[in-house]
């Protein structure tokens, strides 16, 4: 997690801190987050959702303090924050099934959300995480919701072209590659004329992603070393470097990009990308199968466990071959039941070309 992306989550969870707080009447207890709060909230100014999830509370805290008629009601926006808030921490924190409820439950309370910008965030927020989990038409299908919003305010270009670039992300799953190579250069003639060093980062990090599922290990190579010019590489970045490196047989490049990004993996809390770079060290290292099978089996527990069902047909495969090579058909056979599954399941959420 970046710097702001740890500024936002912790945002995130004292907000939902000093709200259970208030709930409770423990007043004492929810002044000193009020506190903790305000100065956290300077280090985040362009998060909205933050700041009216916080005047809400404030409020809310205040007239429970001086006994207002009423104040024992919890409005419904309050609820929608609450709900809101847990779901951006969870997905911060890789719990990406607590997330997906989270926002399912944020959703029913959307109807209170007056602002049509408010809402187009909340579209554009709930498409990242179900594009991360692979739930392809739900993430277009709110991913053109907040688009038809944004574009129409000259003041959310940057949205626009964030809308954009999830789009184009779905598309890259989806193997829709030239049109996704057009909305990238949209979202990059955005974030060119609005001098976004982030968002053009972003944009070559997903043409490096691009080629990588195009089969060009080199080409995505340049893409990705490009976004690091703009950005500081996350662990997705390194690991698409080192996997492009594995391809074209760069043993030394590949071992010094996993090491980089099992180092950043681990002091951002990324559990998802430490398995990931430990299946693809163990490769590169060639390690035999009583090292390689409980590498395997642990990646494989935590992405069923978070449903991220891409990553399992990804991986699952080198368990099945490990077992068949061992003789070992039972278990070769209860993976491949979980690689069907896995195709189903991604069938299921619009992941169609597999």
């Amino acid at each position: 997690m970046s710097k702001s992306g740890w500024e936002t989550a912790k945002v995130a969870e004292l907000l939902n801190q000093w709200f259970r707080q208030i709930e409770q009447d423990e007043m004492e207890g929810g002044r000193k987050i009020h506190s903790r709060v305000k100065k956290l909230l300077d280090a985040v100014e362009d998060d909205a959702d933050a700041k009216r999830y916080y005047a809400l509370l404030d409020r809310h805290h205040q007239d429970r303090l001086h006994g207002k008629k009423g104040a024992g009601e919890v409005h419904p926006l309050l609820t929608y924050y609450f709900h809101l808030h847990r779901g951006l921490h969870a997905f911060n924190l890789n719990a990406y099934e607590e997330a997906l409820t989270c926002f399912r439950q944020a959703e029913q309370y959307l109807d209170f959300v007056k602002d049509e910008v408010e809402k187009a965030e909340f579209y554009y927020k709930f498409s990242g995480l179900n594009y991360h989990m692979c739930l392809t038409d739900r993430s277009l299908d709110m991913a053109r919701k907040a688009l038809a919003i944004f574009e129409t305010r000259k003041e959310c270009e940057l949205r626009t072209a964030g809308c954009y670039i999830i789009i184009a992300l779905n598309y890259i799953n989806l193997k829709k590659f030239s049109q996704a190579e057009d909305l990238l250069a949209l979202a990059w003639a955005s974030a060119v004329y609005s001098g976004d060093a982030m968002a053009q980062g972003m944009i070559c990090h997903n043409l490096g992603l691009l080629y990588k599922k195009k089969q060009e290990p080199a080409t995505s190579i340049k893409w990705l070393l490009e976004s690091m010019k703009y950005v500081e590489p996350v662990p997705s970045t390194y690991y698409l470097l080192a996997e492009a490196a594995f391809n074209l047989c760069q043993k030394g490049n590949a071992r010094n990009w996993i090491e980089n990004g099992m180092a950043l993996s681990q002091s951002t809390g990324n559990a998802e990308y430490w398995h990931r770079f430990k299946i693809l060290k163990a490769r590169l290292n060639n390690e035999p199968p009583e090292k390689l099978e409980p590498i395997l089996k642990d990646a494989l527990a935590f992405f069923e466990q978070e449903g991220l069902w891409l990553s399992i047909k990804d991986d699952v495969r080198y368990l099945i071959d490990l077992y068949e090579k061992m003789g070992q058909e039972k278990k070769a056979e209860v993976y491949r039941q979980l690689e069907r599954r896995a195709i189903e399941k991604l069938k299921v959420t619009g992941m169609t070309k597999l």
